[in-house]
């Protein structure tokens, strides 16, 4: 945590296909893009499990996303800040994304605060819990973004977000409200 860069404060992946799972990516800068993580030019990573917050750029607070297709999911995308766009994800340039099991809350941006999506680019989203809803999610008119089933728009009730505990409580609306997925057997911490 604590990185400044002018693309991907933490991350920065280019023709690449990673595998980014288990992170703290916190209080990272970027000058352009991706304050957490930056996908820039072919890149297929998948990005699972991960805490992704108090992130900053201009473009996606949290993660930014160009020329790239990622998949995403039981990610906690939380209080990122973007100064123009995606103030939690930002998609562009032909980027086809598709997002399950994600809580993506207390981002700010001018224009998207939860996500942007511009440039011929495609999102699936399904199973997330997005603060504002698709009211929140820029989609210019040469993207699409399906909002599919499972989507939520409710207070996550965290454990203890004083003290960075973002397990979500036995009360949250997030509890038992995403899909299975086989593949993903273990939580952050090994659960």
């Amino acid at each position: 945590s604590n990185y400044a860069a002018y693309d991907g404060g933490a991350i920065m992946c280019s023709d690449s296909s990673p595998t980014i799972t288990k992170n703290r990516i916190k209080a990272n800068s970027a000058e352009l893009g991706g304050g957490g993580i930056s996908l820039f030019h072919y890149c297929f990573p998948v990005i699972v499990n991960n805490f992704i917050f108090q992130n900053d750029a201009a473009y996606g607070g949290g993660v930014e996303c160009f020329w790239s297709d990622p998949v995403m999911s039981f990610n906690t995308i939380l209080d990122n800040t973007a100064t123009q766009s995606g103030g939690g994800l930002y998609f562009d340039y032909n980027s086809i994304c598709t997002l399950t099991n994600n809580i993506l809350w207390g981002c700010t941006a001018p224009q998207g605060s939860a996500m942007s999506v511009l440039g011929f680019s495609d999102t699936d989203v399904s199973y997330c819990n997005v603060q504002g809803g698709q009211a929140a999610c820029h989609v210019d008119a040469t993207s699409t973004q399906n909002w599919a089933q499972g989507m939520l728009d409710a207070q996550p009730y965290f454990q203890d977000p004083a003290n960075e505990d973002y397990h979500i409580s036995i009360t949250s609306p997030c509890m038992d409200g995403g899909t299975d997925d086989v593949t993903v057997t273990e939580d952050f911490e090994g659960d």
